[in-house]
């Protein structure tokens, strides 16, 4: 688990998370597109590794609400999945941050990561009204899976395709 600020140096800024990001497979998240690449844009100073980086998003917020067309808080998906329940909100975060509470606003974001990935993780997800969104939706193995599978079909076209027409 790695914490960034906006006002951090060295491997607790945001450049270095920017950094991170250039190496990560997958980014995965709760209302990225809507929210976090929002805030982040402005910190990148390079548009196409801002770019590159949005084209690695998973947004598990974004698949469920392209499958049910509701938009689901983060903490209600928690608890209709018996995982728990988020320990603050983003307006508890706020007042966190304008306190200056960094060791409470850093517990509650860890804590968001990990119920997300527990979230991303999950087999299927209960979205209530007794309807289950299956893995290949919104998961986290099935982005890795499918992301993994293309690279290996385009290598193989392209390999045949060179060969074929040297």
């Amino acid at each position: 688990m790695h914490t960034f600020w906006r006002d951090g140096e060295g491997d607790k800024s945001v450049a270095s998370m920017i950094r991170m990001f250039d190496n990560a497979e997958l980014i995965v998240g709760f209302n990225l597109v809507g929210f976090d690449w929002l805030v982040l844009k402005k910190h990148y100073l390079d548009k196409l590794q801002y770019i590159r980086h949005r084209e690695k998003t998973h947004d598990i917020f974004s698949r469920i609400r392209d499958v049910t067309g509701v938009w689901y808080k983060l903490d209600n998906l928690l608890k209709l999945n018996n995982l728990g329940q988020k320990t603050a909100n983003g307006f508890a975060a706020i007042t966190m941050w304008e306190r200056g509470e960094r060791d409470d606003l850093q517990l509650y974001c860890e804590s968001d990561t990990r119920q997300t990935a527990r979230l991303g993780l999950l087999k299927s997800v209960d979205v209530g009204m007794g309807l289950f969104i299956e893995n290949n939706s919104f998961g986290i193995a099935s982005a890795l899976a499918s992301k993994r599978f293309s690279a290996s079909l385009f290598d193989v076209y392209v390999t045949d395709a060179v060969a074929q027409n040297p």
